[in-house]
C-alpha cells in the first residue's frame, strides 16, 4: 500500500464578498493538502482545506471540521456494522497531512477487506455461469471494476459575515454509477467561530413553496428544459405536490441563500443536484435574525 502527497502543502487567502457585499478585514488563512492511495481493490483520495489556527475562531472552526471528517468515515462502503474509526478530534490536529493520513490508512483497511469479498463474490458468480465462455469470464472478471471514495472538504467563501466550507464526496462500489456523499455546506459565524445549521425560520416550508418551484423551474431552464409549475411537480418525486426544503442547510452567497438537493432527494439521478439562490430580499420574512 503505497500513499503520496499531492503536492505539498500549500496556503491560501480567500476574500470573497460577503452577504451584504463588503469582504473580510483579516481573511482566514487555509492550509490544503490532498493524499492519494490505493489497495487492490480500492482508490481512494482527500483533498482537505483546514483553518489555520492562528486565533481563537480559527482554532474553533479548525476542530469542529476535523471532528466533521472523522464523521464522514462513518460512512464508507456498507454492511450491517458501522464503521468506527478511531477518531483523531483525540490527537494532535496541528498537522494536516497527519490527519489525511491517519484517515486514509484506517478507511483503506476498512473498504479493502469490503471489496476484496465483493471481488470474489462476483468472480464466483461469473465462474457459476454456464452460458458464457471461458474467455468471456475472464475478460468480464478482468473488468470487475474498483471502488473508489473521493473525499473532499473545501472552503467556499470567507465574508465579512459567515465562513462557509463545502463537504463532498463522491463513492462508487463497482454498481451502474457513483454516488454524491457528504455534509453539504458547513456555515461558521465570523463573529465567534459558532456553526449555523439553518438560517431559516422553523415550520415555513408551506409558505415558502412560491420561491421553491421558482428556483427549481430557473435550475431546469439553466439545464435547457422549459416547464410550467405544474409539470414540474409532475416531474419531482415528491408528495402532495409540497416541495420539501433540502436535506442540508442552505448556505449564504453574497447574492442570496443558496438550495441544493442531493441525487434522488426529490429528483432521478438524471436530473443532478438542483440548485438555485432565492435573493435575502424575497427571503428576509422567513429568515432568522443573526
Amino acid at each position: 500500500m503505497k500513499t503520496r502527497i499531492l503536492p505539498a502543502i500549500s496556503l491560501i487567502l480567500s476574500v470573497l464578498a460577503g452577504c451584504n457585499g463588503n469582504t473580510a478585514q483579516q481573511p482566514l488563512l487555509i492550509e490544503h493538502t490532498q493524499v492519494a492511495d490505493s489497495t487492490e481493490y480500492v482508490d481512494m483520495k482527500m483533498s482537505v482545506d483546514l483553518p489555520v489556527a492562528t486565533d481563537s475562531i480559527s482554532a474553533k472552526i479548525r476542530q469542529d471540521l476535523v471532528m466533521l471528517l472523522d464523521s464522514q468515515f462513518h460512512n464508507l462502503g456498507y454492511g450491517e456494522e458501522e464503521y468506527h474509526p478511531e477518531p483523531y478530534s483525540k490527537a494532535d490536529i496541528s498537522e494536516i497531512n497527519a490527519i489525511a493520513r491517519f484517515y486514509t490508512r484506517q478507511a483503506l483497511e476498512h473498504t479493502s477487506a469490503m471489496a476484496a469479498e465483493d471481488y470474489r463474490y462476483r468472480t464466483s458468480w461469473i465462474n457459476e455461469d454456464d452460458e458464457m465462455t471461458d474467455q468471456m469470464k475472464q475478460e468480464i472478471i478482468a473488468n470487475i471494476p474498483r471502488w473508489e471514495f473521493d473525499i473532499n472538504l473545501s472552503l467556499v467563501s470567507d465574508s465579512a459575515g459567515y465562513i462557509v466550507f463545502n463537504s463532498q464526496n463522491y463513492t462508487y462500489l463497482g454498481g451502474a454509477h457513483g454516488g454524491i456523499t457528504g455534509s453539504g455546506a458547513v456555515t461558521y459565524s465570523r463573529k465567534d467561530g459558532h456553526r449555523i445549521y439553518t438560517f431559516l425560520k422553523p415550520g415555513i416550508v408551506n409558505e415558502i413553496q412560491p420561491l421553491l418551484i421558482e428556483g427549481l423551474l430557473s435550475y431546469y431552464k439553466d439545464c435547457g428544459e422549459s416547464m410550467t409549475p405544474a409539470e414540474l411537480l409532475e416531474r419531482l418525486f415528491i408528495e402532495d405536490n409540497l416541495v420539501p426544503l433540502p436535506a442540508y442547510a442552505p448556505y449564504p452567497t453574497a447574492q442570496g441563500l443558496t438550495f441544493i438537493y442531493q441525487q434522488y432527494e426529490i429528483a432521478s439521478y438524471a436530473d443532478g443536484m438542483p440548485s438555485f439562490t432565492i435573493p435575502y430580499d424575497k427571503l428576509q420574512p422567513y429568515m432568522l435574525e443573526f
